[in-house]
């Protein structure tokens, strides 16, 4: 039963006239016709006041499956505006939360600003043992005082011989990528090389 049917039938039950009813709503008697014949709808503020009138649901008017098909252009334009509102508030908690990770993960894969990373290993060839620590220098923090430098990582390397620091690179990426190399070139030579 569409919104029309419901609306004489609610009409006769409460022995309304046509008449009585349009100007209790404050429309004409033809607007009223024209919904009962289903040509137009009433929008959303009539639908609430038939609903008021007559003590039933707004669900009793229109079936549960079909939207009302006359909501005027404000409250349209009210629904397209909070649903793109709502669009654009996940995409910034979206962005926020990623940024938020991103940054944690940055921070919580130093040991701190100023020392090493955790990529310290050694590697035994021919009973000489050989280890291999990397060292950071670039964003500092003293007290109060936050300074920030080109990023650098360097390797150190300590063996029988000494201790030689090299620069491996200016990005994890780099130093990664650097830490790989050295580490596949001497298990290349028969070293067996280990986490500290």
């Amino acid at each position: 039963m569409n919104i029309g049917e419901k609306l004489i039938k609610l009409r006769k039950e409460k022995n309304i006239s046509q008449e009585k009813l349009s100007n209790t709503l404050g429309i004409t008697r033809q607007t009223l016709s024209n919904w009962e014949s289903n040509i137009t709808s009433p929008n959303l503020e009539q639908t609430k006041k038939i609903a008021k009138i007559f003590n039933v649901s707004i669900d009793e008017l229109v079936d549960n499956n079909i939207i009302l098909n006359k909501l005027n252009n404000t409250e349209y334009l009210m629904i397209k505006q909070t649903k793109f509102t709502k669009i654009i508030l996940l995409t910034i908690y979206i962005i926020i939360i990623g940024l938020l990770l991103f940054y944690s993960f940055k921070m919580f894969t130093k040991k701190d600003f100023t020392s090493k990373y955790s990529a310290d290993f050694k590697c035994v060839l021919k009973d000489e043992t050989t280890s291999f620590s990397v060292t950071y220098s670039g964003k500092h923090i003293n007290g109060n005082d936050y300074t920030e430098q080109e990023e650098t990582y360097y390797l150190v390397v300590s063996n029988q011989e000494g201790q030689e620091q090299l620069k491996i690179g200016t990005s994890l990426a780099e130093m990664f990528k650097s830490l790989e190399y050295v580490k596949g070139y001497y298990i290349n030579q028969g070293a067996i090389c280990l986490d500290n």
